[in-house]
């Protein structure tokens, strides 16, 4: 009996000691994992630290390029101005937006971005990429929308004089008419409408455009301090 119960006890050690080894097994790959990701979540900041500063550099190109098209455009339906082919190589253009955001998808693709630990830059990462970029992909696709509705009633209806380079090594022509193509369009009830139009798109791509620079400063702050966290 003696020797009976000594080897009900052994076969119970051992199964303790292999139950204990698996339990201790599985919580030192947790261990390993959540330290992995934690890891993985502060290199995917610092690339998002990246993105935004490329981005910020695009943002600011966006309202540039818009304050530089509405002086265009204002200068085209004063009355009393005069317009030339500046005036209208100032129009025809439009600013598309991409974005960076391949560190942010890689978090996300990874679930590396649910182990930020401030709950505000989670919120507000997540609301950066989800709101901000979207409204700026849809108004600069709305942007290039009416560059070609323009470009495509000037070009039916206006002759085209010539196409020059602005310099010997520049790579960028510009479209040149002659002053009597420019009386008729000063006068152009369509072309007129459409940059009005145009003026009322322009000031949302900017008031995003700025709204989005704002965000950046708030986010950088908060990416530092997450990452700044033992």
């Amino acid at each position: 009996m003696k020797t009976l119960n000594k080897v009900a006890f052994r076969y119970l050690f051992e199964i303790f000691v292999i139950i204990f080894s698996v339990t201790i097994s599985f919580y030192i790959q947790d261990l390993l994992n959540e330290r992995e990701k934690i890891e993985l979540k502060n290199a995917g900041l610092v690339g998002v630290l990246s993105d935004i500063d490329a981005d910020k550099i695009i943002f600011n190109n966006i309202t540039l390029t818009v304050k530089s098209r509405e002086a265009s455009i204002f200068q085209f339906l004063e009355e009393d101005q005069k317009i030339n082919n500046n005036t209208l190589n100032g129009i025809r253009r439009y600013f598309g937006f991409v974005g960076n955001k391949s560190n942010y998808n890689s978090m996300v693709a990874t679930g590396s971005i649910e182990f930020i630990r401030d709950k505000k830059l989670f919120n507000a990462l997540n609301n950066f990429y989800s709101w901000s970029y979207s409204v700026l992909i849809d108004q600069s696709r709305q942007d290039e929308m009416m560059y070609w509705k323009f470009v495509d009633y000037t070009e039916k209806k206006y002759k085209i004089d010539s196409v020059k380079r602005e310099s010997k090594n520049s790579p960028y022509r510009k479209i040149y008419y002659n002053d009597e193509e420019f009386q008729g369009m000063k006068r152009d009830l369509e072309i007129r409408n459409q940059l009005n139009n145009q003026l009322f798109s322009l000031a949302i791509y900017d008031f995003f455009a700025k709204q989005a620079i704002e965000r950046i400063s708030e986010l950088k702050t908060q990416i530092e301090l997450e990452l700044s966290k033992k």
